[in-house]
């Protein structure tokens, strides 16, 4: 046999060899922590039971609710929670959009949730809808909230019912999307929170009513951001000025025209 084919030879056995032994660890890794995890499960101790929960970014959601929903308690193994099945039952909730939870040893688990912002409160029947983001219903209820969210008059809700889109009555599909389009703009760019009350009538045209006490015809669902961009300029000016508006008129062509209070 040549030197080539014995290196040749020596060089596969070698290989495989490696490989084997390769399998053989990667055996005993597994066995090793199996049989560690299977100690600390039945080990008669509680290092490892749960003794503390933290809830981060909740809001609309109370600790409890969220705690309750989970179906993770006190004093249970932290290695035995099913931290899939207890996310799986936090997005249930229409305010929960997303979910994050993690062991953090030896005894806590903490869970970061990031809620459905309102965007919006309808009146249907005696209650009030309040839906978000999406158009997606959060609640239904008889009394309104505390809070910035404003009462939106004007819109017919078909059938609403928490965790569903909101259906809108007598409006075609594009105009439902412009108002939900609409209502998104404004809360992002912190309209919501200064404002009391929208409307919007038969033709699209949306007014609204500042806390203040302005009056804001905003006009046809067109050019929104620009609009919005606009309207907020001039309200940091009136404020910068101590000048208070009657009027804000944004639907009578380019130009934003300012009637000015008698007081």
């Amino acid at each position: 046999m040549g030197r080539g084919n014995h290196r040749k030879t020596y060089g596969r056995a070698h290989a495989k060899k490696m490989k084997l032994k390769h399998k053989v660890l990667i055996v005993l890794a597994i066995l090793i922590v199996l049989s560690l995890s299977f100690l600390i499960m039945n080990m008669k101790t509680d290092v490892f039971d749960i003794t503390k929960i933290t809830i981060l970014g909740n809001n609309k959601v109370s600790q409890e609710k969220i705690v309750s929903s989970s179906e993770i308690v006190k004093g249970r193994n932290i290695f035995t929670v099913d931290l899939k099945t207890a996310k799986e039952n936090l997005l249930l909730h229409s305010y929960i959009k997303k979910v994050k939870i993690k062991r953090k040893l030896p005894n806590e688990i903490v869970m970061m949730i990031t809620e459905r912002g309102e965007i919006a409160a309808v009146p249907h029947d005696d209650s009030l809808v309040y839906f978000g983001f999406d158009g997606m219903i959060l609640d239904i209820v008889k009394e309104k909230k505390s809070g910035s969210t404003p009462i939106v008059e004007g819109l017919e809700l078909d059938k609403p019912y928490i965790g569903s889109r909101a259906v809108i009555k007598k409006k075609t599909k594009q105009e439902a999307e412009d108002i939900i389009h609409f209502l998104e703009v404004y809360s992002n760019r912190g309209l919501k929170k200064i404002t009391k009350s929208v409307v919007f009538d038969r033709d699209m045209q949306v007014h609204f009513k500042l806390n203040l006490g302005t009056d804001v015809a905003f006009g046809v669902l067109n050019n929104i951001e620009y609009k919005m961009t606009f309207l907020i300029e001039t309200l940091k000016d009136l404020e910068n000025k101590k000048i208070k508006a009657k009027t804000i008129y944004l639907n009578k062509g380019s130009d934003i025209i300012v009637e000015l209070s008698d007081s």
